[in-house]
This record gives structure tokens, C-alpha cells and sequence, in this order.
């Protein structure tokens, strides 16, 4: 599903993607969906647990399932961004996937619905992690295809990709932690 200038629907979804052209945008979301919020052209703002996080072209913003905030944006000029919801069970299924290999978890009789990993809620660059360049080169594609209304994408791959992605981003992060923790030791 697609949905454009999503001002006032629910922010709690599974599988979705945003896409928005706004000049003025105020919201608080008492329970999200896991989400990547990027823009393309001009910040947005969005305070999570008294801290504002700033998502700018060439950043993004992980914000966890059931996590409130509130969402600011006004500008002269039109703001366009893509927002990404992830399906906790998919990405349940990429963790376990990732832990188990897909020939033990196959085996096993699938997942087990462990508890929602939990992400770190900051402004990250594109070029730090492979999900942030992934999303810089599936932005212009996306982008491409609202403009010339085609639609020739597997969905089902790119919630899978960007699942897949954004686990591996938040493992390689936790071995960078841990490696410059073990310095400081």
C-alpha cells in the first residue's frame, strides 16, 4: 500500500509506505508502527521522549513500535518525504532468519514470535549503514515511479529488503558499540 499526504490517518501500520508533499504538518502519534522517516528536500522535526530528532536529506529516523512523539513541520516550500512501516511478524522473521539460518528455522516449523527488537531512536546518515544506502537509492525509484505513475515493484520484497536491512544495520551498530567499549576497558 501507498498512501500520499497522509495527514489524517493513523500512524500504526504494518507494510506501508508514505509518501508526502506537505508545507505544514502537526501531529502527535500516541502508538506508532516501526517506521523509517526520511525526507527528501527539507527537515522535519519529530520529538521523541522530550528529545527532537531533525530528519534532513541524506539522514533517517527509526521510530519503534508503539512509540509516541510528536511530528512538526512548516515550510515555505513543499516538504516531500517517504515514510517505511515494517511489519513486526516480518521483521520477527528476518531476526530469526539472521539467528537460526532459514534451513534450522525452516525446520523448527517457522518463527516463534519472539518479543520486538528494539531500536536505537536516532538521526542515523545514509552513507553510515547499509539500510541508509539502501533507502538513498530506493528513494529517487520510488519517487520515479509516483511521477510517471508506474508501479513496477514487488512489495512484498521491499518491506522484506528494508526488514532485512534495518536488522543488519542495527547489529553492525551493537558490534561498533561493543568494539569501542572493549577499547575504553
Amino acid at each position: 500500500k501507498l498512501y500520499r499526504n497522509s495527514t489524517s490517518l493513523k500512524l500504526n501500520y504494518e507494510n506501508v509506505v508514505i509518501h508526502s508533499k506537505l508545507k505544514d504538518f502537526v501531529t502527535r502519534v500516541d502508538d506508532s508502527g516501526l517506521s523509517i522517516k526520511t525526507s527528501l528536500n527539507g527537515p522535519e522535526e519529530y520529538w521523541i521522549d522530550g528529545e527532537m530528532h531533525t530528519v534532513r536529506p541524506g539522514t533517517y529516523l527509526v521510530v519503534n513500535k508503539h512509540q509516541s512523539f510528536d511530528c512538526y513541520l512548516n515550510s515555505p516550500k513543499e516538504i516531500e518525504a517517504f515514510c517505511f512501516y515494517i511489519s513486526p511478524k516480518l521483521l520477527n522473521e528476518v531476526i530469526e532468519t539472521h539467528q537460526f539460518g532459514l534451513k534450522d528455522l525452516l525446520a523448527k516449523g517457522g518463527c516463534t514470535g519472539r518479543e520486538q527488537m528494539m531500536f536505537r531512536e536516532q538521526i542515523h546518515h545514509m552513507k553510515e549503514n547499509v539500510l541508509g544506502l539502501y533507502l538513498e537509492q530506493l528513494m529517487p525509484i520510488l519517487k520515479n515511479m509516483l511521477e510517471e505513475n508506474t508501479w513496477i515493484w514487488d512489495f512484498n520484497s521491499l518491506y522484506f529488503t528494508l526488514a532485512e536491512k534495518l536488522v543488519e544495520s542495527h547489529i553492525e551498530m551493537n558490534q561498533r558499540i561493543t568494539r569501542l567499549s572493549s577499547v575504553k576497558n
